[in-house]
């Protein structure tokens, strides 16, 4: 394990944990002036706001990260703060498991590509920008998301008036999982791919282009799988249960984060073929 990889994905939310644990201790030991609980609130919701900030600077684009910042100012005016800090350390966690893997995935393609012979890299590179192409296909979907999801939230709130359910339905209805479906299964094909140089070089014509047809049906399965399957479809589920009153918010960033999970598993299949 690569320790300083470890540390740069996990620090963040490790550190919510740690101020969520001292206010759960503070309010039993001592009384602040201030519920303790709006410490780590602001610390963990502050790097979720400063992220997503930053990914809508970057994209100059309205980011469906804005979700789960509505969610968390929710919680400040309806007094949930310790929901409100649990719910940011939940997604600040999945955000770390998101950087660590695709960091790990990176890095070992990395060092693969740079083990092969100079013919076969340039292979596996030009099988990289076919499979680049396949990621456009979750575009397709992000792009609907936010609008969608602000509908489905303002129906549910003129129905019920009940805060807490749109808050829930806010914070599992981010697709990171919807994101990440493309990027995480490419980073495990062209892994796979890279694994075999002898299918790249000095073999049988006919059985490269044979294995290349394979994994890019492979790796476009995936992708639809982690699309309908484990984004779509976790995230229905959610926010049906969400708009019932069913599913708590702690809960919802439980199944937020388990749909990610599922994205990377289905997707290391690749690395298998």
């Amino acid at each position: 394990m690569n320790k300083k990889m470890f540390w740069n994905a996990f620090w963040i939310p490790a550190a919510v944990l740690v101020l969520i644990l001292f206010a759960v201790l503070a309010d039993r030991i001592f009384s602040l002036p201030f519920p303790a609980a709006l410490i780590p609130l602001l610390a963990g919701g502050g790097f979720v706001c400063a992220s997503t900030a930053r990914e809508v600077f970057e994209t100059r684009t309205v980011t469906t990260g804005i979700l789960v910042v509505l969610a968390l100012i929710a919680t400040l005016f309806t007094g949930e703060y310790m929901e409100g800090a649990e719910v940011s350390f939940m997604l600040l966690l999945g955000e770390g498991l998101e950087d660590y893997a695709m960091a790990r995935g990176q890095a070992v393609v990395d060092s693969l590509l740079s083990s092969l012979t100079p013919e076969a890299r340039r292979g596996c590179e030009d099988f990289f920008h076919q499979e680049s192409g396949l990621e456009q296909l979750t575009d397709r979907f992000s792009r609907y998301f936010l609008p969608v999801i602000l509908g489905i939230c303002l129906i549910v709130f003129l129905l019920t008036r009940d805060i807490h359910r749109v808050m829930s339905i806010l914070v599992i209805a981010c697709p990171c999982s919807l994101v990440l479906s493309g990027p995480a299964a490419v980073l495990a094909s062209v892994e796979n791919a890279a694994r075999s140089e002898q299918l790249w070089t000095g073999g049988d014509l006919e059985k490269i282009k044979d294995y290349r047809q394979r994994l890019l049906k492979k790796t476009r399965t995936v992708i639809w799988e982690n699309i309908l399957i484990f984004a779509c479809l976790f995230n229905l589920a959610g926010i049906t249960l969400s708009g019932l009153g069913l599913l708590p918010i702690v809960l919802g960033s439980v199944i937020h984060n388990l749909s990610t999970v599922c994205v990377f598993l289905n997707s290391a299949r690749l690395l298998k073929l």
